[in-house]
């Protein structure tokens, strides 16, 4: 089972009771919150990051502005394992400022090919967590990639649409959603694909999101 995934399902059984007590738990989760986004976005101690990635999404519009601003920083970098876990994010944590990192790093010509790709998995839970019932979760960057038909001249990426999830627990909100965010995901889409010249993985990403 992906590390990312256990760690957020840990979160989101554990916060439960917590959050619902309040008093002296909301006191500690604050608390916890406010270390958690000084982790991840300085990335110390690294001792504690494993904690703090499984709790980041309890914190609201902080925790947004924690992991838009670790996605930023990241745009230059090929770290599979450390993406990846930015990108799982976007299950547990439904916030616009980390929705709006992740459309400018999708859309960044100069930002590795691995961490658009991971923007657009952002991105892309932002369009499916909102649908019922939820399909094509969790997503995965194997989703999205696909050759390009030579006589349609269309990739064919599954998107994972073949997940249908029953059970999914919703995510946690944080600062709002703008309100054209699908016009945005619409939009940078379309450019993405007509652009012959963005990378090839890129594209076929993006016609996930189409």
């Amino acid at each position: 089972m992906p590390r990312v995934f256990v760690a957020g399902l840990m979160a989101l059984v554990l916060a439960g009771p917590l959050l619902a007590q309040g008093g002296a738990d909301s006191a500690q989760i604050t608390s916890d919150c406010r270390l958690a986004v000084r982790i991840i976005t300085n990335g110390k101690p690294s001792s504690q990051e494993e904690w703090a990635w499984s709790v980041i999404q309890l914190c609201g519009s902080d925790g947004g502005n924690a992991v838009a601003t670790a996605l930023r920083n990241a745009r230059s970098s090929s770290d599979v394992d450390y993406l990846d876990r930015l990108a799982g994010t976007g299950r547990w944590l439904r916030d616009g400022n980390f929705f709006a990192a992740a459309l400018d790093v999708a859309g960044d010509r100069s930002a590795t090919v691995t961490a658009r790709l991971r923007a657009l998995i952002v991105l892309l839970y932002a369009t499916r967590l909102a649908q019922q019932p939820i399909r094509g979760v969790p997503i995965s960057s194997r989703d999205l990639l696909s050759a390009f038909d030579e006589h349609s001249g269309l990739p064919r990426p599954t998107c994972g649409l073949g997940r249908v999830s029953t059970g999914e627990v919703p995510p946690y909100d944080g600062s709002p959603m703008p309100t054209d965010y699908e016009a945005k995901i619409a939009a940078l889409a379309t450019r993405i694909f007509r652009d012959t010249t963005e990378p090839q993985d890129v594209r076929s990403a993006v016609f996930c999101l189409m």
